[in-house]
């Protein structure tokens, strides 16, 4: 069946679902700072009318300085969750990652950020990733080089924004600059 209006996802979170930490990432599972290089990802949200998203949930997930997904235990977690404030903004802090190689084949996957958002009105989560800018391996990428559209691949590598290591990364849920996401 075709979702219908009515059956939008969230976000129904009560404001005790995300803890003020959980935009953090460069602090470790037991409190702990953690080493690497600190990063800052700063951006808005906009609906289909160019609106800004208030109250939106956005999921962050990635690989460590080193390019390893965190296994059970480990002091970095991998992940944060933040939501969009009054003017559609949101903000994170967390270490920039490493590349790491595909298992089973032959390329290596640049250093990026995977964000998902959910939001009132949406009908599924949306997951996008985000590339840094000047990264050789920008080039090769597959999940990259599949937005064939040169304009639109562009519109996935972050801005540098501020002092070094602030990144800004505004989504787009429809019109000229749309934020390209991935299909399901």
């Amino acid at each position: 069946m075709i979702p219908t209006a009515f059956q939008t996802a969230g976000p129904f979170f009560p404001a005790q679902f995300i803890r003020p930490e959980d935009h953090d990432l460069t602090v470790g599972r037991r409190g702990e700072r953690l080493s690497g290089q600190v990063i800052e990802l700063e951006g808005r949200v906009f609906d289909g009318s160019g609106d800004p998203m208030v109250n939106a949930i956005l999921e962050l997930w990635q690989a460590d300085p080193d390019g390893k997904f965190p296994a059970a235990g480990d002091a970095f977690r991998g992940w944060g969750r933040t939501w969009t404030d009054d003017d559609g903004r949101y903000r994170f802090r967390t270490l920039k990652p490493g590349p790491y190689p595909v298992p089973g084949q032959a390329w290596t996957r640049p250093p990026h950020l995977s964000l998902m958002v959910l939001g009132s009105g949406l009908m599924r989560p949306l997951v996008t990733q985000l590339f840094f800018p000047d990264e050789p391996l920008n080039q090769t990428d597959r999940q990259l080089l599949a937005v064939t559209d040169p304009v639109a691949r562009g519109r996935l590598i972050l801005e540098p924004a501020g002092p070094s290591g602030v990144f800004r990364f505004d989504i787009r849920l429809r019109g000229d600059r749309e934020t390209p996401f991935l299909a399901d």
